[in-house]
């Protein structure tokens, strides 16, 4: 009987132990949740079910188990992405400990959470501690791996990219000088696996304007790529498209335009002249022209790939969107807003197909009430924002900040059709929305809150102008008290507040205010407009002396 009762005892301790216990499956479950909410940048998700893993894995392993690190390191990976550093660099400190304790601070077993330590300190930023982070890093894998390692080849191109980062390109070039090094060493100077080293070599260059050697080094992947996959393969293409580009930044067209008759003969070959890949590289072909301002042939290019897009797949294909757009550009440019209409109208209708809700449309619409201003058609300028409107509170909320763009465009809308009170309420709308989103003071309130002086004027309310415009003046004044944004609060209080309440002291005040700004911005126009203004003040009072003296400056300036 005894033994029975043990035995009883001994199964239900097992159990209880087994159900206090999580199951492996309940780590790895929590962990693979954690990982796509990472990919997804759903970081605060992330971090709730990493934290799940982690605490799994602690109770199943223990508080200091090697198998903790790479959890760790992902929990590390959602505090940044939250940018809560300090919990991330904890997270880090006690990986690197974990790490450590089996064979010390310098065993190989470290490197990869003092290259996570680096990518955090790099983050923040705290560009010394990044770099004694990767600096260490690297002295680790040279000991343990060799000089000559790939491994050491790695930890370079990590210390040269956060060269670049600081624009301390003479030490990304030593860099990646010793990687190219080791990399012919082990492989020899026509390898393939050069190619990452010689494209961060060229990225370099070009950061540097440093074009010649840029060309030297992609004419040098050119050769490899020949080499490995063929003159004619498509993998050719790419390299050689960054060939058109050093080029084009040499102002070596004639070189350029060459290589992309080779682009487009092995296009041609490997696709066909009708397939969307070669559309692309048309459309490619246009922005060369368009930075060129050879917008004929960037034109010719863009239709030729509509067309082909059209043919291939539909004629209502999101894919075309970017091409058409480029064909507004052009024709905006130009000022032929008679040809950019139907293709920006064209854009909305395609997207609108695809996901009538889509914020995409938002900047499109907009693109479409501006060509309506240029063409003069008032009464189509407003539809369109009311739409983009309607597209942005859906995504972002009534009261984003993203919205004020739009606000403060159907506001002109409104103002060119003389609707004041609808101008008022968008203003309005405009004011309280970067309040809330940027504080009190911001700088963005300077022009809406004179705008709504000027609104107040056209309503004939008098009452309120005057604080609006001190407002929007204090605010300009913040910038500096020459600052340009004030030449327009200071002659708007001027103009509809101090001269018609007969207030010359404070009219007087401001404009030789606003002179200031205009005589340290040198705009003659500027000046001229407040020395007139100036003028007629003195000669309502009668200030003979200091009217000539104004007379004499605008003379001087060419004004009459």
């Amino acid at each position: 009987m005894l033994r029975i009762i043990t035995l009883i005892l001994i199964i239900a301790g097992c159990l209880t132990i087994a159900f206090a216990q999580p199951a492996p499956n309940d780590v790895q479950t929590s962990l693979a949740a954690g990982k796509v909410a990472l990919t997804n940048k759903q970081y605060a998700e992330a971090l709730k079910q990493l934290k799940l893993a982690v605490a799994g894995q602690e109770k199943l392993r223990g508080t200091e188990d090697a198998s903790l690190i790479p959890l760790l390191h992902y929990l590390a990976d959602a505090q940044i992405g939250l940018k809560s550093y300090p919990d991330a660099e904890l997270t880090l400190q006690r990986a690197l400990a974990i790490a450590a304790k089996p064979k010390g601070p310098e065993d190989y077993g470290v490197v990869a959470t003092l290259n996570k330590l680096f990518t955090l300190y790099a983050a923040i930023p705290d560009y010394p501690k990044a770099e004694e982070m990767a600096k260490h890093a690297l002295a680790i894998v040279e000991k343990a791996k060799g000089a000559e390692s790939p491994d050491v080849v790695n930890q370079l191109f990590w210390l040269s990219d956060f060269y670049v980062r600081q624009k301390r390109y003479a030490e990304s070039e030593t860099t990646l000088g010793r990687a190219l090094a080791i990399g012919e060493k082990l492989k020899g100077p026509e390898d393939i696996s050069l190619i990452n080293t010689l494209n961060r070599c060229v990225s370099l260059y070009q950061a540097e304007k440093q074009y010649r050697k840029a060309e030297i080094a992609q004419q040098r992947i050119c050769a490899i790529t020949e080499k490995a996959k063929g003159p004619q393969d498509l993998a050719m293409i790419v390299p050689l498209n960054t060939l058109v580009s050093v080029y084009a930044n040499q102002q070596k067209y004639a070189d350029a335009e060459a290589t992309y008759g080779r682009i487009f003969a092995i296009a041609e070959k490997a696709k066909g002249a009708g397939d969307p890949y070669y559309a692309s590289l048309l459309a490619g072909r246009a922005e060369f022209y368009i930075n060129q301002k050879r917008y004929d042939k960037a034109e010719a290019d863009l239709l030729s790939a509509v067309g082909i897009v059209e043919k291939a797949k539909s004629p209502e294909d999101v894919s075309l969107v970017p091409m058409l757009n480029r064909l507004v550009v052009i024709s905006n440019t130009l000022r032929t807003y008679e040809k950019s209409l139907p293709l920006s109208l064209r854009i909305v209708t395609i997207l609108e197909k695809a996901n009538a809700q889509d914020p995409l449309l938002i900047g499109y619409l907009q693109q479409n009430s501006d060509i309506y201003v240029y063409l003069g058609m008032k009464e189509e300028v407003a539809p369109p924002l009311l739409r983009a409107l309607q597209i942005g509170e859906k995504a972002k909320g009534a009261e984003d900040f993203s919205l004020v763009l739009t606000i403060s465009k159907l506001a002109n809308a409104y103002n060119a059709l003389l609707q004041y009170p609808q101008v008022e309420e968008m203003l309005n709308r405009e004011i309280a929305i970067i309040e809330k989103a940027k504080g009190k003071e911001d700088p963005g309130l300077v022009s809406p809150l004179y705008q709504l002086a000027l609104c107040y004027v056209h309503q004939k309310k008098v009452e309120g102008r005057e604080a609006v415009l001190l407002r929007s003046i204090a605010i300009a004044e913040k910038a500096g008290p020459a600052d340009p944004s004030l030449w327009y609060p200071l002659n708007y209080i001027n103009d509809y507040v101090y001269m018609p309440q007969k207030q010359y002291d404070k009219a007087e005040a401001v404009l030789l205010r606003a002179l200031a700004v205009a005589d340290k911005q040198k705009e003659p126009k500027n000046q001229l407009g407040v020395l007139n203004k100036l003028l007629t003040l003195y000669n309502t009072q009668g200030r003979k002396v200091d009217a000539q003296q104004v007379q004499q400056r605008i003379t001087m300036l060419g004004g009459k």
